[in-house]
């Protein structure tokens, strides 16, 4: 993003790379509308490719692991169908769906709050290794231990959404 935006303000954006970007911008377009028109489960939208394109492996990670979440409450979703397909079952995936994304929007911004929090202490500081002192006794364990359980409250939120629903 830094050099897209050195390039168009400087004028020395690298034209190379643009053209094959938007080249598989478009081609996976195309995969994606040749699947909507057999009507297949499985979509490739462009957008969630350029991110993951873009963004540092760490976060494409995150994105991954919510994909994962959100495949898991399909699949609880799609054992609870009844035999024929009903306008019913519909909207409890819809409710389970703005369920979840409220919860992951929620976390996101909490995300953010609680990086402007951290930083506090580093600016009146100017030290940014003051939070290390926390890390050093316990490790990343409960870290891992915590998103698990957030994993875990995500993917309930989205079931309990979709039970609620009648």
């Amino acid at each position: 993003m830094k050099s897209v935006a050195e390039g168009v303000f400087g004028g020395s954006l690298p034209w190379p790379i643009m053209i094959t970007g938007m080249g598989i911008a478009v081609l996976i377009i195309i995969a994606d509308q040749i699947l909507a028109a057999r009507g297949a489960e499985f979509r490739m939208p462009v957008l969630a490719v350029a991110v993951g394109l873009y963004l540092p492996f760490a976060l494409d990670t995150a994105i991954l692991l919510g994909g994962l979440l959100a495949y898991g409450v399909y699949r609880y979703q799609q054992a609870q169908k009844p035999d024929a397909a009903s306008e019913a079952h519909e909207r409890k995936v819809q409710a389970s769906n703005r369920g979840g994304l409220l919860f992951a929007s929620g976390l996101i911004t909490g995300e953010a709050l609680i990086g402007i929090v951290l930083a506090i202490p580093i600016a009146i500081t100017g030290n940014n290794a003051v939070l290390h002192l926390l890390a050093d006794p316990i490790g990343s364990w409960p870290g891992v231990l915590l998103l698990a359980l957030i994993g875990f409250w995500l993917y309930r939120t989205g079931q309990k959404a979709f039970q609620r629903t009648a």
